[in-house]
C-alpha cells in the first residue's frame, strides 16, 4: 500500500487547517552581513504553512540559508514574495511504504548514516555500524507501524521508525553484542529524561499496548538537498499523526533532538513537556558524556493527544 505526496506543502496534502495556528517562532539571528528586521514572521501575518513554502521557495532559487537559520530568524515576508512567485512547477512525487516492503539493510544503512553523521547526540566516536547494531536489534518492534518514503523511481529517501511505548523502544541486547560507550550513554540519557517527566499525569496508567505510539527515529537520506529533506521530514511527521489516529492510539510521544523536528512538533499541535540540554547531563558515575555537544543543542519530549 502506497500513499502519494506531491512536493508542495501548501497545496492539498491533507493539512488540517487548525495546524496553521501553530506558527513557527524563533529568536532573531543574522548569519549574513545584511540587516534583518528584528520582527517575527507571525507578527507580519505569516503562519506555519507560509514559513514552509517560503523556505522551499528560497532553496529552489539557490538561497544559501540553512533550515536552522531560517527557523531561528525573524525575516519579514517581503523577503519571500518574489521567491514564492518563482516557485518551480516541477514537483516530484514521494510514496509512503510499510517498512516490511523495503529492503531491511537499505533502511538500516539510511538510519545508521543519518544518526552517525548528522545526529545531534552523535560524536566523533560514533560510526554508522554502531547505530546499525541498535537498529537491527530493534527491527521486530518497528514492523507494525513504521514506514519508509520512496521517490517516483522507488529509491529510498526517508524512514520513520515507530514503536508501541508499552513495549519499550530500547531492545534487549543479546549476550555478546557490543554497543559503543556513546550508544550506551544515549540509551541511559533517555532513560534519565523519562524520570524527569511527570509520567502518571502525562501517560495513560495502567499503560497497555495500543495506547501510546512512540516516534523512535526519523531521517531523510543524507544526500538529499536541504529543501528535499525539509519536505520529506514534514511528510513523515504528518504521516505519524495519521497512523496514530487510524490505529486508535490515545497519544503519540516523540523525543526531538533537532530544531526542525521541534518546530514541526509545534506545527502539528504537540505539547512540549520537557526541554533538556544534553551538554549539561551528568551520568550516575559523575561523567558528562555529551560535553562535546554545543550548549545550544536541546532535546525535547513532545506529546500529542488524539
Amino acid at each position: 500500500m502506497e500513499d502519494d505526496y506531491e512536493d508542495s506543502p501548501w497545496n492539498s496534502v491533507g493539512i488540517d487547517s487548525s495546524h496553521q495556528n501553530h506558527a513557527f517562532r524563533g529568536t532573531h539571528t543574522d548569519s549574513s552581513n545584511s540587516p534583518i528586521p528584528n520582527e517575527s514572521f507571525v507578527e507580519h501575518g505569516g503562519n506555519s504553512i507560509g514559513m514552509m513554502s517560503s523556505f522551499l521557495s528560497l532553496k529552489q532559487l539557490g538561497s544559501e540559508v540553512t533550515i536552522e537559520d531560517f527557523l531561528k530568524s525573524s525575516l519579514a515576508p517581503g523577503a519571500f514574495s518574489s521567491a514564492i512567485n518563482n516557485l518551480s512547477e516541477e514537483k516530484p512525487v514521494f510514496h509512503k511504504k510499510p517498512l516490511s516492503e523495503v529492503p531491511k539493510e537499505e533502511v538500516v544503512k539510511l538510519l545508521a548514516e543519518a544518526f552517525a553523521y548528522r545526529g545531534n547526540l552523535g560524536g566523533e566516536d560514533i560510526v554508522p555500524e554502531d547505530v546499525a547494531v541498535r537498529v537491527r536489534l530493534a527491527w521486530p518492534t518497528y514492523l507494525a507501524h513504521s514506514f519508509a518514503m520512496v521517490d517516483s523511481a522507488g529509491e529510498l529517501v526517508g524512514v520513520a521508525t515507530l514503536t508501541d511505548f508499552a513495549g519499550g523502544s530500547e531492545p534487549d541486547v543479546p549476550k555478546g553484542t557490543v554497543l559503543t560507550p556513546r550508544m550506551v550513554a544515549i540509551g541511559k540519557y533517555y532513560g534519565s529524561l523519562i524520570e524527569k517527566v511527570e509520567v502518571p499525569k502525562r501517560i495513560p496508567h495502567p499503560l497497555e499496548k495500543g495506547m501510546v505510539l512512540e516516534k523512535d527515529m526519523i531521517a531523510p537520506l543524507i544526500k538529499m538537498s536541504p529543501a528535499e529533506s525539509f519536505y520529506i521530514v514534514y511528510l513523515m511527521e504528518e504521516a505519524i499523526h495519521k497512523i496514530a489516529r487510524e490505529n486508535n492510539y490515545k497519544m503519540s510521544l516523540a523525543w526531538n533532538t533537532s530544531a526542525l523536528t521541534q518546530q514541526f512538533a509545534e506545527f502539528f499541535g504537540c505539547e512540549r513537556v520537557l526541554t533538556d540540554a544534553p551538554n549539561r547531563h551528568v551520568s550516575l558515575n559523575g561523567e558528562r558524556p555529551f560535553k562535546d555537544i554545543p550548549e545550544t543543542t536541546l532535546v525535547t519530549m513532545d506529546i500529542k493527544y488524539y
